[in-house]
């Protein structure tokens, strides 16, 4: 499972990758309802674990200088998620 949009997240690659805690196609995931995995996702951006960096610059900024990360992350969501830059 991948984003298509940019995410500028600690737990999100710069190509999307993200990890949920478990490999979406394996065995273990088909016991997850999407809800679930929907709720996976969102604990992820709530609480973005230290443990597991797909993005390390995305989480050093997030620790040391927590305005500055923001600031990125919405620029991220008002360059990048705007339906037509989705569909082309």
């Amino acid at each position: 499972m991948k984003f298509l949009t940019r995410i500028f997240h600690p737990n999100v690659s710069l190509h999307g990758e993200m990890d949920l805690g478990f490999n979406v196609s394996s065995e273990k995931a088909t016991r997850f309802s999407i809800a679930q995995v929907f709720s996976k996702i969102e604990e992820l951006f709530i609480t973005p674990k230290s443990n597991s960096l797909y993005n390390p610059a995305a989480g050093d900024l997030l620790t040391k200088d927590q305005v500055t990360f923001e600031r990125i992350v919405n620029i991220n969501a008002l360059t990048y998620s705007k339906i037509e830059k989705i569909l082309h």
